[in-house]
């Protein structure tokens, strides 16, 4: 059938209203004639779908579109035949332009949300489309016939705050667009039924004006007609529709036009090197679109200084413009961190281009030799370091400080946890520490690491937004440590006690708005020593530690004759120092070092040595604190059998003359060896720990160099 009987009746009404161009007012979204003139004060008008919003009074109502529902796409449709069957494109005659201008607000949001404006012909064809970047605040591609424009460049194309003319706009809920058209970026299209086709994006006033201009011709096969107008938004903005992308003030025209195409050449030359040559069709007696841009061919880089386009005036069919480069030099850079002028971590060592910008992520927390450092920035810096190449050997410098991080017994950036999955969202590859963050994708925890028992502080940094979810992690208690997200970054830190070993891990986490783990610190606190029945244990601190007042601590030293270990009591109170091998002796239980973050005095008197990995018995030097008859003794340990981590031994020559050493409180022990030779001597009873007894009471002795049970 070929009348639509409700299309006549809606144009009609258009007709009688005045309406010329419009077949039907808020929202219909046909275009049935030009001019059309739409201020979206009376709904989105011209186009089906997006929002008309009330923005200010000043600004008035404005087309918005984001990613929900009908808001995420606003079409307006040309039908310039109410009778015939289906939409009937707008015909663009050979010699007549067609312009299409509006204001575009651009605001911004978050990496990964682009929003497209083209327009379309009867085949589907983009005649003209371009590409804004919400987290760069650029236009990232600007097409002609669905084909990049020559010579295109990317530029920032961000609308001006209201509150501070100095910084961009983050969208129109908070730090609102101006309402004046000179802060917000003008958008002019250009379409010629001869098949050329401009593009311009001008803003005048406020933080980073621009005047950008591109041009292209449509190949001959394109049909030069108007069908649709399209504007949508393919990012989550669901939550942030003040961010959307707006147009308002669109005006489509038409005149008769006499531009003639020209045919014109660029020619790009290094000395008598053409680099190459590219053919563009532009308009007669105008000037050319020539890119100042470096450029890159057969991988050395160009850098631009001239065009003879002045001397040789407007664009006649057949003109050659000349654009003269140089070749770049290669500068070799590094990005380094530093405490005043001491490197303590290298970043990066490589070389690039002259002029190149290079980056560099780097770390919050820096270990240097068992020192910590933390890097010196605000609390809105990224973790991404960058600088421009201008001279050879450049050294950007990522300064550094000493932080309060001691006594470190886990440390790992969230992204180097086996099992959790990168995040890139939310600014998190630039926000979070090395530039990344990670997050639990699936339904099995992640552990993080094992402890044994003691006391500890657990540190997570977090990062993203707000909301209504937590950050969960598996401690060892009965429910999950639940931590809300208050938005931005975080750290967060809660005491561990464990009784036994304990497994740390990460359950399934929701990474909406770019939510994410940063780091995972844990430092201990506290150690525990456990002391058996037979009231001694050797221990070595992995941190500095203070002495309990409820347990002693000794030092031992074998004496000259190589006969006797003498004790040194150091006093409670006192700080050990981290690795230094020491006696404990108390009744038997657990006992609490804490830890210290004062300096520790220096041990004297000492011959203990801590266990290393590869600590073992040999049978004859190798002494270890063993029961013998229900008394600590440091006897020789049998060949193989290796020195626990976190204890300590004795190592004596094979030749002493002392097979076992027992332990006395305040003085010195005797070998029971030599305890043998003195009761040959003088027949008297001696105790197991070489006291020599005038009365043998019931218990164990040593008399005339045998071991004797008195009842």
């Amino acid at each position: 059938m070929k009348q639509n009987l409700l299309k006549t009746m809606l144009v009609s009404t258009a007709l009688v209203a005045g309406t010329m161009g419009v077949w039907a007012e808020n929202g219909n979204g046909i275009i049935t004639s030009l001019p059309v003139a739409e201020d979206f004060e009376n709904g989105t008008g011209i186009f089906k779908g997006g929002e008309s919003f009330d923005h200010t009074a000043a600004l008035g109502k404005i087309l918005r579109v984001y990613n929900v529902g009908d808001y995420s796409k606003a079409v307006a449709t040309f039908d310039t035949d109410s009778k015939a069957d289906g939409n009937q494109a707008y015909e663009i005659k050979s010699n007549e332009q067609v312009t299409i201008s509006y204001t575009a607000f651009h605001g911004w949001l978050s990496k990964g949300k682009v929003a497209k404006f083209s327009v379309s012909n009867s085949a589907g064809v983009e005649l003209v489309s371009y590409s804004y970047d919400y987290n760069t605040c650029n236009i990232t591609d600007v097409s002609v016939g669905g084909i990049s424009v020559p010579n295109f460049k990317v530029f920032k194309c961000q609308s001006t705050r209201t509150n501070d003319l100095n910084k961009g706009a983050d969208g129109l809920d908070k730090n609102t667009y101006n309402k004046n058209t000179e802060y917000n970026p003008q958008v002019t299209m250009v379409i010629s039924g001869n098949g050329i086709v401009s593009v311009s994006f001008v803003k005048t006033k406020g933080k980073d004006a621009f005047n950008e201009e591109f041009s292209a011709k449509l190949g001959d096969n394109v049909a030069k007609d108007l069908a649709s107008i399209t504007i949508e938004n393919s990012g989550s903005l669901n939550t942030n529709a003040g961010r959307a992308y707006a147009i308002d003030n669109m005006s489509i025209t038409s005149k008769i036009s006499a531009d003639v195409p020209a045919n014109y050449v660029i020619k790009k030359v290094c000395g008598s090197v053409v680099l190459g040559e590219e053919s563009f069709t532009g308009i007669e007696g105008k000037n050319p679109t020539i890119s100042e841009d470096n450029i890159f061919v057969d991988g050395k880089k160009y850098i631009y200084v001239s065009n003879d386009s002045e001397e040789k005036g407007a664009i006649v069919d057949g003109s050659v413009y000349t654009l003269t480069y140089r070749e770049a030099a290669t500068y070799n850079y590094s990005v380094t961190g530093k405490v005043d002028d001491v490197v303590i971590k290298e970043f990066v060592k490589d070389k690039n281009f002259e002029g190149e910008t290079v980056s560099s992520p780097y770390l919050r927390y820096v270990d240097k030799d068992g020192v910590w450092y933390e890097a010196v920035r605000g609390t809105s810096a990224f973790y991404k370091a960058s600088t421009v190449l201008d001279s050879n050997n450049q050294e950007l410098v990522i300064a550094y400080k000493k932080s309060d991080i001691n006594n470190v017994a886990y440390f790992k950036e969230a992204e180097e946890i086996e099992g959790l999955t990168v995040s890139t969202n939310q600014n998190a590859d630039v926000r979070c520490s090395n530039a990344a963050g990670a997050y639990n994708s699936s339904e099995t925890p992640v552990v993080v690491t094992t402890l044994p028992a003691g006391t500890y502080k657990l540190t997570v940094g977090l990062w993203g937004g707000k909301d209504t979810q937590n950050f969960k992690l598996n401690d060892g208690g009965k429910e999950p440590w639940t931590i809300p997200f208050t938005g931005s970054f975080q750290d967060v830190s809660k005491e561990l006690v464990l009784k036994a070993e304990t497994e740390i891990s990460i359950p399934k986490s929701d990474a909406a708005n770019g939510r994410c783990l940063d780091y995972v610190l844990i430092q201990k606190t506290a150690e525990s020593v456990s002391v058996s029945k037979v009231k001694f244990a050797t221990y070595v601190p992995t941190f500095n530690v203070v002495v309990p007042a409820d347990a002693k601590v000794y030092t031992a030293k074998v004496n000259e004759a190589k006969s006797a270990v003498v004790l040194t009591e150091v006093p409670a109170g006192s700080v050990i120092a981290k690795g230094t091998p020491v006696l404990v002796g108390a009744e038997e239980g657990s006992y609490t070092f804490a830890a210290s973050a004062n300096e520790a005095a220096p041990v004297e008197n000492n011959d203990l040595k801590a266990a290393a990995d590869d600590t073992k018995g040999n049978g004859s030097t190798i002494y270890a604190l063993v029961e013998q008859n229900g008394e600590a003794v440091f006897a020789p340990l049998k060949e193989g059998v290796a020195v626990s981590l976190g204890h300590a031994y004795l190592e004596l020559p094979a030749a002493s003359a002392a097979r076992f050493y027992s332990i006395q409180f305040g003085g010195e022990t005797t070998g029971i060896n030599e305890v043998n030779a003195a009761a040959k001597a003088d027949g008297a009873y001696y105790t197991l720990q070489g006291v020599k007894t005038s009365k043998a009471a019931k218990g164990i002795y040593i008399h005339n160099g045998k071991k004797v049970v008195i009842k």
